[in-house]
């Protein structure tokens, strides 16, 4: 449980309360290309919040870049140090999280995302994502060991793994989608302005 959380636990504040004030936290998940990052600088600008991008914030507190943490630590002790980065996020105020396309599926992180705000899985199809990530110049280490004539089958794989987990969300963005936008846009506005 975050710092803030248990602090305001321990001085008596109501669940509901607690309820409320998560409301003002969102966090961006879904697979690798999926626009997580671009669509929270998007929202955070047109809503006035603060944007922490959770690999950028990784990195920034390591000194490492995630490809030299995934070599260094392997993905285990990656998602250890991930989880521990997310779980210690100052979240007391209105804030937008894009998360890493792993993030919500280890150590019940959709599970405390869920209860510290709302979340938000970004839908994205896999030719999207393909062509995305093969014109990418960050470095993604699970995608980047796969060969080039494997990737397609390897995000349709790798979504179906993780779709269970990214389902779990409060709610399902697709960008490609008009009536989609205009409820997310509202669920925001209606978040950052309690």
């Amino acid at each position: 449980m975050g710092r803030f959380y248990q602090i305001v636990e321990a001085r008596g504040f109501q669940k509901e309360k607690l309820n409320r004030l998560n409301q003002s936290c969102i966090f961006l998940i879904g697979f690798m290309g999926a626009g997580k990052t671009y669509w929270g600088r998007v929202w955070a600008i047109q809503f006035g919040v603060p944007f922490i991008d959770l690999d950028e914030h990784i990195e920034k507190h390591t000194g490492l870049s995630i490809s030299q943490l995934f070599a260094e630590k392997g993905e285990s002790g990656f998602r250890v140090l991930e989880t521990d980065i997310l779980r210690s996020l100052d979240l007391h105020g209105p804030v937008i999280v894009a998360c890493g396309g792993g993030t919500p599926l280890y150590y019940d992180n959709i599970g405390w995302m869920n209860r510290h705000g709302i979340t938000v899985y970004i839908r994205e199809e896999p030719s999207c994502l393909l062509e995305r990530l093969s014109v990418d110049t960050k470095k993604r280490p699970l995608f980047d060991e796969v060969a080039i004539a494997d990737q397609q089958q390897w995000i349709e794989e790798s979504m179906r793994q993780r779709e269970s987990c990214y389902v779990q969300a409060s709610l399902v963005f697709n960008p490609a989608d008009r009536a989609s936008h205009t409820i997310i846009e509202l669920k925001l506005q209606q978040s950052f302005s309690k």
